[in-house]
């Protein structure tokens, strides 16, 4: 692991905290939307160069529920930067509301921020937090981190079966 000496922290948002946060209103709202989850709408906001049409092809975009019912532990939405539009709704309405979205994930209140130390160790549920990274000087400090990932072929507790192919 390798850490820079300052900055380059990673942020955690709970989607589920959020979620809870949504007036009724919005939430009877979003309820059965589906959004379509694109890896290259997030990579081409940085540099629109940075994904190869290789990639696209191997990556191409999922439908996905944008609100997730994880059973007793309640609703959360499921969202992040890939999230890159909402089935059926007008395109500019869509945007909007993903904006609006994207916007309340600043709220102090939904974040936890990680400074990273040597053997440091952080387990989150992806299906219900956000994660980022802060900004450093990359050019000058290096970060390499080890991610592990471990997903599940039971059924669990959703309303809605998550990815195309039933597995996570």
């Amino acid at each position: 692991m390798k850490i820079p000496p300052k900055q380059g922290a990673t942020e955690y948002i709970s989607l589920r905290a959020l979620y809870q946060s949504l007036p009724e209103a919005s939430k009877a709202e979003i309820a059965n939307l589906w959004g379509i989850h694109d890896y290259s709408n997030s990579r081409t906001k940085i540099d629109p160069d940075l994904v190869t049409e290789e990639e696209k092809k191997a990556l191409p975009p999922v439908r996905q529920p944008l609100v997730l019912n994880h059973g007793s532990h309640g609703k959360s939405l499921y969202m992040g930067a890939h999230l890159a539009k909402i089935e059926g709704v007008p395109e500019n309405t869509g945007k909007a509301l993903i904006q609006q979205l994207t916007e309340n994930t600043e709220n102090p209140s939904y974040i936890y921020r990680h400074h990273w130390q040597v053997h440091d160790v952080v387990v989150w549920d992806n299906l219900s937090v956000m994660h980022r990274a802060t900004p450093f000087e990359n050019q000058k400090y290096g970060r390499t981190m080890i991610r592990t990932a471990i997903g599940c072929r039971e059924k669990l507790h959703f309303d809605t079966v998550i990815g195309t192919d039933g597995n996570l």
